[in-house]
């Protein structure tokens, strides 16, 4: 009965103390017309420190009517940054729809909001 009361004060004092590891996605928005302006899936970075990043891709004609209003007149691709489901940075490309960004600046923009917290 003792190791039974040992154990379950270990978890609870694991769960207590652990710190939780923050959602990071990187959410790349094109058009179908502009799919070859793409940024390559291989130069967006997959991990940061010991967190998985999740990279998705969306297509504006291929979403809904408010996620396209979002979006409507902004030169795409757009980089969106989402750090626990909520935007914390956009990348927007330049009038030539090519959005030119490297990985070391996803993981400078990452790292200042993740050492705000």
């Amino acid at each position: 009965m003792k190791y039974i009361y040992i154990v379950l004060l270990s978890f609870m004092a694991n769960g207590l103390f652990a710190q939780k590891v923050p959602e990071i996605q990187l959410l790349q928005i094109n058009s179908e017309w502009n799919i070859k302006n793409d940024i390559p899936s291989r130069d967006l970075p997959k991990s940061y420190l010991a967190m998985k990043i999740q990279v998705d891709h969306a297509t504006l004609e291929q979403q809904g009517p408010g996620f396209q209003k979002n979006f409507a007149g902004k030169p795409l691709p757009i980089l969106v940054l989402k750090i626990n489901g909520r935007i914390k940075y956009q990348w927007t490309a330049n009038l030539s729809f090519k959005l030119d960004v490297s990985e070391q600046e996803i993981i400078d923009v990452i790292d200042k909001f993740y050492k705000d917290k």
